[in-house]
């Protein structure tokens, strides 16, 4: 938590506390109409696009150097065979180097759609390069061994939708002519011709030459998908070994934060009576304040007290954020958010928050026992919070910090739980002015909402986006962030898309679409409410989302693609 108490004291049993998860993973742009079920095959995948695009930028020089030469020998070399083929062939060598030179030099510039066409075209003048320098110099000359090299970087393309229709054209174009001219169905115009050889060795030439041709084609296609295999391994590899790194420093700060806690010791107010309530034993403490076991001498009800201590008293702008507590937690009753019991002074002057004594554990405490919650639990869970942030929304309170610590599963008995949202030390009364923090940035990296983070005006967007990213936790078993230093989390935050939930494979992909919403970085591209969002998961989950969310969350997926570095 930043610009409060960064051990701040919720009510909870176990005591554990601490400051979240934030930051970043550096991944390649992806578009996200095509959406495949894995993130490291997308990440292959465009690995293997950059590496076609050199590839073919490289190819097209060798063969604007290849066409050169191959014009000044028509030119100086070659006297014999048809004068028209000849001056034919020439200038299509000629526009083969100009095309090769374009390629390599101004194809890096184009958009991708000009750069695509572009190729397209110089490949089917390739094509018919091919076939005329084929007649000239004959269908059974050392100029056919060159097609060899043409069709295996053609094969090593990655555009299937391209590359199979143009290599039919290749076969079928210089092909038949070929077989026709072989079989003596039509003359040979060709400088080099064989006479001495029958018809039937001729064609039988042509087609030893085209298995060639298709074998150096369907090796190159095994081998491209040998390179993608491997880059997709190596890429989840890496992914993996991101989201660990991230888990095991999220674990880091929440050991950290329970040895801080030092729950269930004796503490001052200990055996005393605080208003109406008889303090036990400490079960949480930080830096700000101690929160002891209680009982209710009125009825022996369980309760949780909250008292700021001795040190605290001496800061103003802690005991303004105490009471502003104090008054929020009072306005909401719902079930939803933990109940206020009763608030006052201890006997040495410290304010103190009574509240119910909550049984389970926090989200933070689930998420380390199995890492990712199962679907079912995410819906409950956003449902819940979402009905509790609703309230606060309509009493005109913003959370401004929730974060999985902050979300804790009430579990009195063996029932499933009710989701109680903790913790509105850092909120914000809508309409009020300045905060209590004033200018600085109050939250958790890593779940606050760019304009958050950029200490902008934050109102009720902000918990819908703070929404979001927890389930987004939940959902896929990582921060959407992930976890590194402060100020990096918040230039990612403010710029960087998280990767799809999608490289989870049981994870549908509707769960993007209505993620993609609440998580957008413009605050009126987001769900108008919390309750919205907690339906929209729940139509993802049936894979049943309406036409129009999906369009609306494509809209913002084209502009910011998930996985992808944003720069402004």
């Amino acid at each position: 938590m930043i610009g409060g108490d960064p051990s701040e004291l919720v009510t909870r049993v176990d005591g554990a506390t601490s400051e979240d998860e934030p930051a970043t993973v550096a991944l390649p742009v992806l578009d996200a109409r095509d959406h495949p079920k894995s993130l490291a095959s997308q990440t292959a995948q465009v690995v293997m696009n950059v590496e076609d695009r050199q590839r073919m930028r490289s190819f097209a020089l060798i063969l604007a150097i290849l066409g050169l030469v191959g014009a000044l020998n028509e030119v100086t070399v070659y006297r014999t065979g048809s004068t028209t083929l000849r001056l034919v062939a020439t200038a299509m060598l000629l526009g083969v180097s100009v095309g090769g030179m374009l390629l390599h030099f101004i194809g890096g510039r184009l958009s991708e759609n000009a750069r695509v066409r572009l190729t397209l075209g110089f490949v089917v003048y390739l094509v018919a390069t091919a076939l005329v320098e084929a007649l000239h110099l004959g269908v059974l000359s050392a100029f056919q061994s060159s097609i060899v090299l043409v069709m295996f970087i053609f094969g090593l393309d990655g555009r299937k939708r391209f590359v199979f229709p143009l290599a039919t054209l290749a076969f079928v174009v210089i092909g038949v002519p070929s077989l026709l001219i072989a079989a003596d169905v039509i003359d040979d115009p060709g400088v080099f011709t064989t006479p001495y050889a029958t018809p039937a060795e001729r064609v039988s030439a042509i087609l030893g030459m085209f298995v060639v041709y298709f074998a150096a084609f369907w090796l190159s296609r095994t081998i491209r998908r040998s390179m993608q295999a491997a880059v997709e391994r190596a890429s989840e590899a890496v992914l993996r070994a991101q989201q660990h790194e991230m888990l095991l420093a999220e674990a880091n700060l929440n050991l950290d934060a329970v040895a801080r806690a030092d729950a269930r010791r004796g503490g001052r107010y200990t055996g005393t009576i605080v208003g109406d309530f008889r303090l036990a034993g400490i079960i949480g403490r930080g830096g700000m304040g101690e929160v002891y076991g209680a009982t209710r001498t009125s009825d022996g009800r369980a309760a949780a007290v909250k008292l700021l201590t001795q040190q605290a008293l001496g800061d103003s702008g802690a005991v303004a954020r105490f009471l502003r507590e104090v008054q929020m937690a009072s306005q909401i009753r719902v079930p939803h958010v933990v109940e206020v019991l009763g608030t006052g002074e201890a006997p040495g002057g410290e304010p103190y928050l009574a509240m119910e004594l909550l049984l389970g554990h926090d989200l933070a405490w689930h998420l380390r026992q199995a890492t990712r919650l199962p679907i079912e639990e995410v819906l409950v869970l956003a449902e819940h919070v979402a009905a509790g942030l609703q309230a606060a929304h309509a009493a005109g309170i913003v959370h401004r910090d929730l974060k999985p610590q902050n979300l804790f599963l009430h579990k009195p008995d063996d029932t499933r739980g009710t989701w109680k949202i903790l913790d509105f030390g850092v909120g914000k009364i809508q309409g009020s002015g300045a905060t209590l923090t004033g200018f600085a940035v109050v939250g958790t990296p890593g779940y606050m909402a760019p304009e958050q983070v950029r200490g902008g005006a934050v109102d009720a967007s902000a918990d819908v986006f703070a929404l979001g990213a927890v389930a987004y936790r939940a959902l896929t078993g990582h921060p959407p962030f992930g976890v590194a230093e402060v100020q990096a989390v918040f230039d990612v935050v403010s710029k960087q898309p998280p990767a799809p939930t999608t490289l989870r494979r049981d994870i549908p992909r509707d769960f993007d679409y209505a993620l993609a919403i609440a998580l957008a970085k413009n605050p009126s591209e987001r769900f108008a409410n919390a309750p919205e969002l907690a339906q929209a998961l729940r139509a993802a989950s049936r894979q049943d989302l309406p036409p129009s969310m999906r369009a609306r969350a494509l809209a913002i997926l084209r502009a910011r693609p998930w996985g992808s570095v944003i720069r402004e």
